[in-house]
């Protein structure tokens, strides 16, 4: 029986870290989208928007707290995923020598 109360605790944790990696990839990818549509196409250098944001074409420009925040998320994201993988590689690792 504690068998069972851990394998569902580690899956619990697993499916944690997926979620949290797929609600940070939709927030990064929902705030890249919120940059190109609405900020200016051109530079404003008086505003501190000199950072450009290249998307399919479209180059808009950001100020140094939008592109930290950007790739804040980014890194964040990324290394929760690769836990996520990591985990899930020494979960089945573990399933299979026992």
């Amino acid at each position: 029986m504690r068998g069972d109360e851990n394998r569902n605790l580690w899956t619990y944790l697993q499916v944690g870290l997926l979620v949290c990696t797929l609600a940070i990839g939709l927030s990064e990818y929902s705030l890249w989208e919120h940059y190109v549509v609405t900020r200016p196409r051109a530079r404003q250098v008086e505003a501190g928007r000199t950072i450009p944001l290249v998307s399919h074409g479209v180059v808009v420009y950001l100020t140094q707290n939008e592109k930290r925040r950007l790739t804040l998320l980014t890194y964040v994201g990324n290394g929760i995923g690769l836990v996520f993988v990591l985990f899930s590689i020494w979960k089945q690792f573990l399933r299979q020598g026992s």
